[in-house]
């Protein structure tokens, strides 16, 4: 009988010293993530977007798309030089794309995006349509692609389940009457880290 009493107090005692039941500090993430706000309407579909882009959050970035049915058309500029690449371009190639980017960039370098507006053209119940002029900018240093690009965007955004929204169509267009500050779309970006 003593035995077991000696042996319960024995293993008690471990138990309270370990901490085993104490709760811990959380630690600190890896890197810098940014906030996903479920998308209720196509506003929050866009900040989510532009936070994504710019912290290269390739999860929150998928996670703006139409998981079907994505159309990306785009420009003709990029269309020319990268002939039948986007043919069936799905929402993996975004993936795949950011991936790269993010990739040659590493975690210092951020990209800068700039939307000149995000004045919906129209909106309804089924479905809202950003068209902006754009610009891209990031820091990467030994490259033979520009790390300047403009030109203009056309987003078409749905509904797509328990009343949250996603860009279902978007289509890059080369900016009027030119690009000031760079020749090359976001298309071509794309293609560039495909």
């Amino acid at each position: 009988m003593r035995i077991i009493f000696y042996l319960n107090f024995l293993v008690f005692l471990v138990l309270c010293s370990c901490s085993l039941f104490e709760t811990r500090t959380p630690e600190n993430p890896d890197g810098e993530t940014s906030p996903f706000i479920p998308p209720t309407s196509p506003n929050i579909v866009i900040d989510n977007f532009i936070e994504a882009v710019r912290n290269k959050n390739v999860e929150n970035y998928i996670s703006c798309f139409a998981q079907t049915n994505f159309l990306f058309i785009p420009s003709s500029d990029a269309t020319a030089k990268f002939p039948s690449l986007f043919d069936n371009w799905e929402t993996s190639n975004e993936r795949s794309y950011l991936l790269a980017l993010s990739a040659a960039l590493g975690q210092s370098n951020n990209i800068q995006l700039v939307f000149e507006t995000r004045e919906f053209q129209t909106i309804s119940s089924d479905s809202a349509v950003l068209i902006t002029n754009y610009f891209i900018n990031y820091n990467l240093q030994n490259t033979n692609h520009p790390t300047q690009y403009a030109g203009r965007v056309a987003f078409t955004m749905i509904p797509v389940q328990s009343g949250l929204w996603a860009i279902s169509r978007w289509q890059d267009y080369l900016a009027t009457p030119s690009n000031e500050l760079s020749e090359e779309t976001w298309s071509s970006l794309k293609a560039y880290f495909h």
